[in-house]
This record gives C-alpha cells, sequence and structure tokens, in this order.
C-alpha cells in the first residue's frame, strides 16, 4: 500500500521552493540544487511534485490565487483602486515572490517547445476574459472591454518584466497608474 503524502510537508516545500526559485530564478536552479537550497533532497521533490516544471507550476497556484479579484469591484473607480492595489502587492505584498516566478515563466513559454506555452496560454486567457467580464458588468460595451482586458493584461507582463529590471520602480508605477486610469476610464 503506498504512503499517502504529508501535505503539511508539500505546503512546506511550496513555500520554500518559492523563495528560492524568486531569488535563483527558474531557469538557472536546477532540481538538485532547488532542492541543495531547500535542505531537501531532488528524489523527495519528485516524489511530491513530479517534476521540477510541475514544482513550479504548483508554486505559481498557490502563490498567485485566485486570479479575478476584480470581479468583486462594483464600479469603474472601484476596479481602477483594485488593480492599483494587486500592483502594489504584486510588487512588494504577499504576491511579489510569485510574479517574480510568473515573470520568469512567461519568458520561458517563449521558447518552440516550452512546458509552461500552455499555461501561459491558459493563464492569460483567462485574465483577459475575467476583466472584460467585469468592465461588460460595469457597463463597458464587449468589444471595448475585450480591447481594454486586453491591453491590461498584455501590459501587466511588461510591466512585470520591467519590474525586475527597473532602477526607476517609481517611475513604473505612475505609467502603471496611467494605465490603469485609461482601462477605467468611462465609455
Amino acid at each position: 500500500m503506498a504512503r499517502s503524502k504529508d501535505l503539511a510537508k508539500r505546503e512546506r516545500l511550496l513555500d520554500e521552493a518559492a523563495t528560492v526559485l524568486a531569488r535563483k530564478g527558474i531557469v538557472e536552479t536546477s532540481l538538485r540544487s532547488l532542492a541543495e537550497e531547500m535542505g531537501t533532497t531532488a528524489r523527495m521533490l519528485i516524489y511530491y511534485f513530479g517534476s521540477k516544471d510541475q514544482l513550479i507550476l504548483d508554486v505559481l497556484e498557490r502563490e498567485q490565487g485566485s486570479a479575478t479579484p476584480n470581479a468583486t469591484a462594483r464600479s469603474l473607480a472601484e476596479l481602477r483602486e483594485v488593480i492599483l492595489t494587486e500592483w502594489d502587492d504584486m510588487v512588494s505584498g504577499s504576491r511579489a515572490r510569485g510574479a517574480r516566478i510568473l515573470v520568469q515563466v512567461f519568458g520561458s513559454a517563449c521558447a518552440p517547445e516550452s512546458d509552461f506555452a500552455e499555461y501561459t496560454r491558459t493563464t492569460m486567457s483567462t485574465l483577459i476574459k475575467s476583466f472584460q467580464h467585469t468592465l461588460m458588468r460595469l457597463g463597458i460595451p464587449e468589444t471595448e472591454a475585450h480591447i481594454r482586458a486586453e491591453i491590461l493584461i498584455e501590459a501587466i507582463q511588461g510591466f512585470l518584466i520591467r519590474l525586475c529590471t527597473t532602477d526607476d520602480p517609481a517611475a513604473l508605477r505612475r505609467s502603471y497608474k496611467a494605465l490603469a486610469d485609461y482601462v477605467t476610464r468611462p465609455e
């Protein structure tokens, strides 16, 4: 009879992996070196996650949580504040580790045979549809809502890349604020 996996241990491994991957990067870190940094074995990580790529995806799922926080906004002004709060959370809040890993996964998805391409397509599509539906619920016509949703979500990808490389986070925040103003303007 196979042993059942210790869920508390799995959660600890995900937390430790998130810390290491956000600091070291996903490309430069092998499963063996990741395990070493975490104080465990590659074999243990394979037991719990199957592969390095699956571990990374599980870390992202845990770190990012719900992909539709804007669904609760009751006005365009409130939606704007949610968008700005989400950015602050990705930059320096509870989702900062996950954001650093996410941007690396999105970059890795560009490789012709990437294991992350489907994850990236699905994630982007889900986020765009979610934001589009929120805008439509708040009175923006369907076609315009779709365009604004694509602009916001695709721009966030670029902002996250820039976040990892900028020496002027205040300028990046100002640009992001202008984006939030644009996508939440009344029709």
